[in-house]
């Protein structure tokens, strides 16, 4: 039994709608092992997956778990034979508490009465209280619904639950996106106690040097078929990309733009209780300006609501130099503004819809005013998906269906079809691959060079010094440090997101 994988995934090949996105892929899992799935954005990695977690049927291919052959039909049959699988777009109930999230289909009885089945809720809270407090090291409120909670800790949520399933194999999708330095770092000693008791993890992620340090083996997927297989050890993160991508890396940052123009957006003391306090920015035409911060020091609340999507308690908000109410998204756009947000499904995909529809939805006025022309609307929509090398069957295809970077890709369209003045982005790059970051990267260059003014919200440092011309870092809802871009660090911009500055401002020399 010993020499037997406990998966083996057998020549499996995936169509969609005439479509290969997997070809005779064969991989292997041994007990006790941490696997690393990398690929760009389409390659087969998250379908690969959904596979074995019964999401979708293979074309064809064969599954052994243990040595026996299954044939998945539903995601519960393959929960049933010991796999659990954590989505890179979270599959939480929102509605539900982080109790009821945890125990899911498998809840702890207490004594019966009749028919009836009493619940054991004090068990499964204190259960879940343990979980979070000794095996995650993190506080949440486990009795508010999930939708209350951030994103960070929703992403634990979903953790937690597939953690407690006590399953033989756990595949983790993207797990440490949206969770800060010290909340990865116990996510990897939780995977290595998870190893080390004989679980398997199989690890997609974008963040390859975190994935080859966690990673025993790695296989590389790309467009469809497996490239190689090799031991974390044996290679660097420049040998993973190159096979990821078929050669060589170039240079992920374009030059910064550095002629700037008027000021296209201020806020003067814009305040919002328990979020930010007296936030006054400017930023300029042709200029791109990064928020830092971690989870909860105010930069979600303060770029939402220069977005229209929270009200301000109070404070001001300019662009172009007039005095703009912003109480709504409609109200944003009407004043030329994009926004680009951290949770696709949340913030800006319609899943069931396609492809087409997608792009064209915010700036649809354009397609021939009074009539809708489906012929522009292909046109337009086939030129972005070349123009921004999205991997989809076509146009009519949903969107829902695409990876995540191809739906990243799709919303950056939008938005360049609208052709906004002000651009808002949150995690541009969040759950895409280093090809799609480049070409995310040269979007925001192309915007600053049209005159257009942005604001990057992201937790990659590396992120902000690449592509930003200030860094403005906030802490506990307070701006506190203003950085220059192009001399700065990791460093510096970690010193300012963990503590007070004494209400000093701190300009990069």
């Amino acid at each position: 039994m010993e020499n037997i994988p406990v998966i083996e995934m057998k020549n499996i090949t995936k169509v969609f709608s005439g479509t290969r996105a997997l070809n005779d892929v064969s991989v292997h899992m041994d007990r006790g092992e941490v696997v690393g799935l990398v690929g760009e954005n389409g390659a087969g990695k998250s379908t690969l997956m959904k596979i074995l977690n019964g999401v979708y049927p293979p074309t064809s291919g064969e599954i052994y778990i243990n040595g026996k052959q299954q044939d998945f039909r539903s995601t519960r049959q393959a929960h049933d034979a010991g796999i659990s699988m954590i989505f890179q777009e979270l599959s939480v109930f929102p509605d539900f508490n982080a109790i009821d999230n945890v125990f899911i289909a498998h809840e702890l009885s207490g004594k019966s009465e009749g028919m009836l089945r009493n619940l054991d809720k004090k068990q499964m809270e204190e259960e879940t209280e343990r979980l979070f407090r000794e095996d995650l090291g993190i506080e949440i409120d486990i009795h508010t619904p999930v939708r209350n909670l951030s994103l960070a800790n929703r992403q634990m949520v979903e953790i937690a639950r597939s953690i407690h399933s006590n399953a033989a194999v756990i595949v983790m999708d993207e797990p440490t996106e949206p969770l800060e330095i010290a909340e990865q770092e116990r996510l990897f000693e939780i995977i290595r106690k998870l190893r080390d008791n004989n679980q398997t993890v199989i690890y997609i992620s974008h963040q390859l040097g975190q994935l080859k340090d966690i990673s025993d083996r790695i296989y590389v997927l790309r467009d469809g078929n497996l490239i190689t297989e090799m031991k974390a050890d044996d290679v660097s993160v420049n040998d993973i990309i190159e096979s990821m991508i078929g050669g060589k890396q170039g240079n992920q940052y374009p030059d910064k733009n550095t002629d700037f123009g008027d000021i296209i957006l201020e806020t003067k003391n814009l305040s919002k209780k328990k979020a930010y306090q007296d936030v006054s920015i400017q930023v300029k035409a042709g200029e791109i300006v990064g928020l830092a911060g971690l989870n909860g020091s105010g930069k979600a609340g303060l770029i939402r609501a220069l977005y229209g999507a929270e009200t301000p308690d109070s404070g001001e908000i300019y662009i172009h130099g007039g005095r703009a109410e912003l109480n709504n998204p409609i109200e944003a756009m009407k004043h030329r503004i994009g926004f680009i947000g951290s949770e696709r499904k949340v913030d800006g995909l319609f899943s069931d819809q396609s492809v087409e529809w997608n792009l064209t939805i915010a700036a649809i006025d354009k397609l021939n005013p009074g009539k809708l022309d489906k012929k522009q609307a292909k046109e337009i929509t086939d030129q972005y998906i070349r123009d921004l090398n999205v991997k989809t069957p076509g146009s009519d295809f949903m969107i829902g269906q695409l990876s995540g970077g191809n739906q990243q890709k799709v919303l950056v369209g939008r938005w360049l079809f609208f052709d906004p003045d002000i651009i808002l982005v949150e995690e541009p790059t969040r759950g895409i691959d280093v090809r799609a970051k480049a070409e995310i990267y040269k979007f925001l260059n192309e915007c600053c060079r049209k005159g257009k003014a942005v604001i990057v919200v992201s937790s990659e440092s590396p992120e902000l010094m690449g592509i930003c011309n200030r860094i403005l870092v906030m802490y506990e809802g307070n701006v506190v440090a203003e950085l220059d871009g192009d001399h700065t660090s990791e460093a510096e911009i970690a010193y300012y997101t963990v503590q007070e500055t004494g209400g000093k401002k701190y300009v990069g020399k």
